[in-house]
């Protein structure tokens, strides 16, 4: 009984601990009457050296075995053993059939046991009691103030705030509409003192023009002073009225220029965009305020019911639990003080008999709060309509349709959001390939930024964040000139001013790109076509009637029959500026594909001409033209693309190449090189490439994906070969043994023969027509 009642206890102890004091009091004062009513017992029992008579065992087996007298703690089983003990000793008192050793009356022994068995009865009650009152305090708990209490038009803001978005949305949008003001008149001022200094430095040098006198023929040795001031006086008396008009005129410049002092609009300009930042945070700021209260009530207010009830029940239950030990404490006590009476009876065995049948009313031990506990206890509470239909009245400000409808609906050029929910990237940076910018575009940060070389950046992410940092008011975007991210090392990565307008980008020729910087979601380009493909361009150059191969140039971003020309000049580019610096007039010519966009630039528009003498489709949409050949091989047919068969290679690996994703690689089932069928990607997984055992065997041929840019380079010892030289690495020098590196001369001499022997040479070396098996090849348009 005790463990129970130490469980309850604990149990109890959750929610009301300072009610149940008196219950743990009484739990320990039962423990020790306990132990002390056994321990007497005991003490008066080991003087019993005879056993006891077989009645009296009898009577104490059927006293035990009794099922509603079952005990369920072995220290009421032996106290019960004990006083029947002591019972059997009474007895043979009374009848003057003492055994060995007798104690002799048992009277005074009886009575202090009963006192001891008083004091258990009240602990028993006093128990009860502790839980009944731990009902009603969970059930107090439950019903009244735990959990708060809503309105159906209940709204969760901050302290302050009535819920009401127009004001804080008006002071934001009417701070935004003034910048445009403030920038006007900073600008305005900065051009009319520019303007009023460039007159002021005309009108200087005007003045120091007519206030100048200096004559060679008079200057000679030769003049006579007198007759040298006699001309000069002759000379300022002619120019007296152009000098005082010109004295006039650059006073009164200089005394215009005093009333354009700027510093004062240029503070006023920068102070409206800080006011307009704090405005928009305190927009932002207090939907994240409402969002994150609304969220939080609404999630608490059912949580806090759901376990303040689960809670009361649990110490109904835990109640109820102890109630029916102490019930059965209560009989046990009953019972022991019936045999106890039994000692003082004329017979004592129809007493005992008597006690063995009597069942005993327990009816004092109850919780009138458990008894009562019923599901229709539990509560009904409102819920405010919010807590369904969401917020309306604002977005999540961290989300995109928040940037929508607050900002870009509204004509509102904001910055990024820093209110304490935002969490997603306020910008997307669009690229525009193809295109760049004039250098006085270009923005140079006065500020440091992290990552900042000589005013660029190394690389995109440091140049992405210094713009989102200088926010979209005074940056616009990056200027990459390799359209590579800076990966290549040369070039660094700028940011453009305010100034730029992305509608009316120049197109570059160089392959350039500019990167818009926008509210948006994801980066994007604005290019991507249904298929990227990669070429390979071979150009030639003639010189005087005689044509020679000239390079090859790699372009990405075109469609799957792309077909690259020269198609005449331009003045606009950067290689254009460059030949009109040279001299040439009609710039630069151009290669485009069928678009007409310049892709890349040629030799300047003189008597040199180019042309495109072959081109090679190396890729596209990550699969490079390439395939892996694997001897006697088959798929099964269930995993072949339904209708698509072809009479030859050709035709089947540019099919499966301009499928892309979904092609896996080709079949010929006799791999006689005719009869071709393309594997579906989607259902040819790892290990489904099976081996053929057919006569003659099937072959397959696998697409390759475009490899990973390969690591650098293992160098020789001295980490630079000799000019002219090859590096060479061996199988030692991957594991670091570098003497087995080596720099070859004669390897090198040969590549360089190849690659400038003539239109023939470079088909040598690239496999020719055959090689390449598509509609256009090198050495043929």
């Amino acid at each position: 009984m005790l463990m129970k009642m130490l469980q309850v206890h604990r149990c109890l102890l959750l929610g009301c601990a300072v009610l149940f004091c008196g219950g743990v009091q009484g739990a320990k004062t039962y423990r020790s009457a306990f132990s002390s009513l056994e321990a007497h017992l005991k003490g008066k029992l080991k003087h019993l050296e005879t056993p006891l008579s077989s009645a009296a065992q009898e009577n104490i087996l059927s006293l035990l075995t009794q099922p509603d007298k079952a005990p369920k703690a072995d220290g009421i089983d032996s106290m019960e053993a004990m006083v029947m003990a002591l019972a059997q000793q009474a007895k043979a008192e009374k009848t003057g059939q003492e055994p060995a050793a007798a104690t002799g009356d048992v009277t005074e022994f009886i009575t202090q046991i009963r006192e001891v068995l008083k004091v258990m009865e009240q602990n028993i009650l006093d128990a009860a009691k502790a839980g009944d009152d731990a009902i009603k305090a969970a059930l107090a708990n439950y019903t009244t103030g735990a959990c708060p209490v809503y309105q159906t038009d209940t709204k969760f803001g901050p302290a302050g705030f009535d819920g009401d978005f127009t004001k804080l949305r008006n002071t934001h949008k009417t701070c935004r509409e003034g910048i445009s003001d403030a920038k006007q008149a900073h600008e305005q001022c900065e051009s009319i003192r520019d303007s009023l200094l460039s007159q002021e430095q005309s009108a200087l040098d005007a003045f120091n023009e007519i206030n100048h006198f200096m004559s060679p023929d008079e200057c000679k040795p030769s003049v006579e002073p007198e007759q040298y001031y006699t001309v000069m006086k002759e000379h300022f008396h002619a120019k007296q009225l152009a000098f005082w008009e010109s004295y006039y005129r650059l006073g009164n410049i200089s005394a215009n220029i005093t009333q354009w002092v700027c510093s004062t609009k240029t503070v006023e300009y920068y102070n409206k965009i800080a006011q307009c930042k704090t405005d928009q945070l305190s927009l932002e700021q207090t939907a994240c305020d409402v969002y994150e209260r609304t969220n939080e009530s609404c999630s608490f207010l059912g949580t806090c019911h759901t376990n303040n009830w689960n809670f009361y029940k649990d110490v109904v239950d835990g109640v109820k639990a102890n109630i029916g030990d102490l019930k059965y404490e209560w009989r046990a006590i009953k019972r022991i003080e019936c045999l106890l009476d039994a000692f003082t009876a004329a017979d004592i065995d129809a007493a005992l008999d008597l006690c063995i049948q009597k069942t005993h009313s327990d009816i004092e031990v109850y919780s009138s709060a458990a008894n009562e506990f019923s599901q229709d206890q539990m509560v009904s509470y409102v819920t405010p309509a919010v807590c369904s239909t969401g917020i309306v009245e604002i977005k999540d400000p961290n989300s995109f349709d928040f940037v929508v409808t607050e900002f870009t609906n509204q004509g509102i050029e904001a910055g990024a959001c820093y209110a304490s929910c935002c969490t997603r990237p306020f910008y997307t940076f669009v690229t525009h390939h193809s295109t760049y910018v004039s250098s006085y575009q270009k923005l140079y940060p006065e500020k440091p930024h992290v990552g900042m070389v000589e005013g660029g950046f190394e690389s995109m992410a440091q140049a992405e964040a210094a713009c989102q940092m200088e926010t979209a008011v005074m940056c616009t975007g990056i200027y990459d000139s390799g359209c590579d991210g800076a990966l290549g090392g040369e070039d660094l990565l700028y940011l453009l001013n305010g100034d730029v307008d992305m509608s009316n980008l120049r197109t570059s020729s160089r392959g350039s790109c500019v990167i818009e910087m926008k509210l948006g979601s994801t980066t994007e380009t604005t290019t991507l076509a249904e298929f990227d493909c990669t070429y390979e361009v071979n150009m030639t150059k003639s010189v005087s009637g005689v044509t020679s191969f000239w390079k090859t140039e790699t372009v990405s971003g075109y469609g799957f029959s792309e077909l690259f020309r020269f198609s005449g000049c331009t003045t606009d580019g950067e290689g254009a500026d460059e030949c009109v610096a040279q001299g040439v007039d009609a710039g630069v010519r151009i290669l485009s594909g069928r678009d007409g966009i310049p892709a890349r630039e040629g030799s300047c528009c003189n008597d040199v001409t180019n042309s495109v003498s072959g081109q090679k489709r190396i890729s596209c949409n990550g699969y490079l033209n390439e395939y892996t050949k694997h001897e006697a091989t088959y798929i099964a047919q269930s995993q072949l693309l339904p209708g698509e068969s072809f009479t030859n290679y050709d035709e089947a690996t540019k099919q499966c190449l301009k499928l892309t994703h979904d092609c896996w690689g080709v079949v010929d089932d006799s791999c006689d090189g005719t009869g071709f069928a393309l594997a579906d990607m989607k259902k040819v997984k790892e290990g489904d490439v099976l081996k053929s055992t057919s006569i003659p065997a099937t072959c397959t041929w696998e697409k390759k994906p475009v490899a990973p840019a390969p690591p650098p380079p293992v160098t020789c010892a001295d980490h630079v070969c000799p000019s002219g030289m090859t590096l060479k690495i061996g199988a030692a020098a991957i594991v670091g043994d570098t003497d087995d590196v080596c720099c070859d001369a004669a390897a090198d001499a040969a590549a360089t023969e190849r690659a400038y022997d003539g239109e023939s040479a470079y088909e040598s070396a690239y496999g020719g027509e055959s090689a390449y098996g598509g509609e256009t090849t090198y050495g043929k348009v």
